[in-house]
């Protein structure tokens, strides 16, 4: 995104842009208004961050290129006042130029592959909200694809998930949802649930509500997860645990709605890590049978752990980046 762009964003969002800056940015991105153009500028600033270094354009060598074959095919001659082209559309031409290149570089690096399909892919920091045409809903946590066929839900309702979802499935028993995965496939009617097969070996399945069925590539019979379970599957081994959680803070990583009822120091710590992306070490055993209950509505780490040292008598400290120690006494 070139520097000229960000200055234009910034303005718009100052609302300080000229009727010259705005004939620009129309002229620039080939759009009909200063929204939309404003909405491909975002779109493009949010995904360029994924281009590595070798597969950016190179602004400078195309600019010059044109340059070089306006020159031989367009020779410098007067030309009167009258004629002249104006200061901010000879600013917009390379700008045109730019843009073009970045948006078609876009679609090659994020599309070439999708064929007949659709695809929903995230950055690092980055979740996404959506809505699909069964009117099931979608949270896709970062660095994650979800892949759908263009005619999803016509004759079946399949999707392909890299990363980690939390999903919110629309009921209908004609046409069964289904999720594939690398280590299997997840098969539900209508239920709320996680999935995060992010992990090459594993995948870990958290049910909100209802029932899913987990089939593994390896093995003939499914497991079945019911509402507060957790399914943790290990392709190496063929393994599964399933364990009792409290499944309301399933896709908690998407809105920061946390709620605990009574659970332990150990529960509590799991759960902040997949949250919050961050790692615990106990310094005690016995701290971990601690327990507490709360809320916490879209708040900070820092002011969880605050809370959770006032309530139970423990000490949080940061050790690295992302890596925290507790310690502190049993509790009575």
């Amino acid at each position: 995104m070139s520097d000229l762009f960000n200055s234009l964003i910034d303005k718009y969002n100052k609302e300080q842009l000229s009727e010259e800056e705005i004939v620009l940015l129309l002229s620039s991105t080939g759009t009909n208004s200063v929204k939309d153009a404003m909405e491909l500028l975002h779109h493009i600033q949010d995904n360029t961050v994924d281009y590595k270094a070798g597969t950016r354009p190179n602004k400078d060598a195309a600019w010059q290129k044109f340059s070089q074959t306006l020159a031989n095919d367009f020779p410098a001659k007067p030309i009167g006042k009258s004629n002249a082209i104006p200061r901010f559309l000879r600013m917009a031409m390379p700008l045109v130029i730019i843009c073009a290149i970045v948006i078609v570089g876009f679609i090659f690096f994020n599309y070439r592959n999708s064929g007949n399909s659709i695809q929903y892919v995230t950055v690092q920091a980055k979740v996404k909200a959506i809505a699909l045409t069964d009117f099931s809903q979608v949270k896709l946590n970062e660095s994650s694809n979800l892949k759908l066929d263009a005619d999803f839900n016509k004759s079946s309702r399949q999707v392909n998930l890299e990363g980690e979802a939390f999903f919110d499935i629309s009921h209908n028993k004609e046409k069964p949802f289904v999720i594939k995965v690398k280590m299997g496939s997840i098969t539900v009617l209508g239920t709320q649930f996680n999935v995060n097969s992010a992990s090459a070996d594993s995948v870990t399945i958290t049910v909100k509500s209802g029932k899913v069925a987990f089939q593994p590539i390896n093995t003939k019979t499914p497991f079945i997860i019911d509402a507060n379970e957790e399914l943790t599957y290990y392709n190496s081994t063929n393994n599964a645990n399933i364990k009792k959680v409290y499944g309301f803070n399933a896709g908690a990583w998407f809105d920061k709605n946390i709620k605990f009822d009574a659970s332990s120091l150990s529960e509590i710590l799991d759960q902040l890590s997949q949250i919050y992306d961050v790692k615990y070490t106990i310094e005690h055993p016995e701290i971990k049978s601690c327990k507490f209950t709360g809320n916490f509505n879209n708040v900070g780490l820092s002011e969880i752990h605050s809370i959770l040292s006032k309530t139970i008598p423990i000490q949080i400290l940061k050790t690295g980046d992302r890596i925290y120690k507790i310690s502190g006494k049993a509790c009575k």
